[in-house]
This record gives C-alpha cells, structure tokens and sequence, in this order.
C-alpha cells in the first residue's frame, strides 16, 4: 500500500438503483493522515422501496485503499 500521509484524498457517494447519486450523500477526506485508516460519514434521507438498492462508491485519488465490508453500515 502507497503512503496515504503523502496524499490522502479520500471520497465517496451514495448511489440510488446503480445510477443516480443521493442528493447531499457526497463526502470527501483530504489532507495528511496519522495511520493509513480514514473514516468518511455518509449520511442523507431517501425514500425506498422493494428493489430498490443504495451502494457505495468510492475513490482514492494517488493511493490504494478499500472500504471495508465489516466497517461499513446501513440504517434503515
């Protein structure tokens, strides 16, 4: 893994049915970090309903880096 203190941009979004971004579900990290782990709060309103899906789409911008399944959670 590359060393996230050089540049640590970290962002991600909410994605309703594949295709359209959740209004105000935008979240972006930059700067210097302390260990090689960010955490990113997402958090907005949507309506559902059966079939529906949310997902979560990220981006590391100069770095490597995951979201990790166990770390990550819903509400609903």
């Amino acid at each position: 893994m590359q060393d996230l203190n050089a540049s640590g941009s970290v962002s991600a979004r909410l994605v309703f049915n594949g295709a359209t971004e959740i209004r105000a579900s935008f979240c972006e990290i930059s700067g210097a970090h302390v260990s090689e782990e960010k955490a990113l709060w997402l958090q907005t309103v949507v309506a559902l309903i059966a079939g529906d899906t949310v997902e979560l789409q990220g981006n590391f911008r100069a770095a490597v880096g995951y979201f990790a399944a166990n770390h990550t959670t819903f509400w609903g």
